[in-house]
């Protein structure tokens, strides 16, 4: 037995039973009113809401001591909302260039903060850079995530160039020279700098 709250504010007991989907079967005394209804235990443990059941024609089936609503003569109840999403899904992978090691899909509780991700290691191919994630790995996880590894082509330049330095010492003048080599690495830019 359950206890059935009708839309009314009338009470009564009955027996419930889910028949299939859509329809509902009540056998009890005074279930004829039946405009949609809350069911709940005996111990007023809260069960579900039908408050959109509705007969239609005021058409019932006849069932000893009670009334079905079958498909057809009623409106279903509106579906029950998902549960709230408890692990997200966050997945690593790599742009053209070069490759990513390391655990490439993690599961983490929803409102994980990013630090602590075990973050797979970038290793772009050769005469490439890696550049940076996409999107930037900050925040919280709220949701199912992928981050890419970018990675662009490396320019290796080499200047040779001559410094002259004026130094003071026991009051007189030094001068020197120093030959340099400096190695730089320039980007190939994905995109034009204005």
């Amino acid at each position: 037995m359950i206890k059935i709250v009708f839309n009314s504010g009338e009470i009564c007991e009955a027996v419930f039973k889910a028949v299939k989907e859509g329809v509902i079967e009540l056998i009890g005394d005074n279930v004829e009113n039946l405009t949609g209804f809350k069911a709940y235990t005996m111990k007023n443990e809260y069960l579900g809401d039908y408050s959109e059941y509705r007969t239609k024609y005021n058409i019932y089936t006849e069932v000893t001591g009670g009334i079905r609503m079958s498909t057809g003569q009623t409106e279903p109840a509106p579906p029950i909302p998902p549960k709230p999403k408890t692990k997200a899904t966050v997945t690593f992978q790599a742009s053209d260039g070069g490759t990513v090691e390391g655990t490439l899909i993690q599961k983490v509780a929803v409102g994980s903060d990013t630090s602590k991700l075990n973050i797979p290691t970038p290793v772009p191919d050769e005469k490439k850079e890696f550049v940076a994630w996409t999107p930037e790995i900050a925040g919280v996880i709220n949701d199912d995530i992928t981050y890419t590894a970018i990675f662009q082509t490396q320019h290796k330049y080499t200047l040779e160039g001559r410094v002259e330095n004026v130094e003071m010492s026991n009051d007189e003048l030094v001068e020197s020279s120093t030959e340099l080599l400096y190695e730089i690495s320039l980007l190939e830019l994905a995109y034009p700098i204005e």
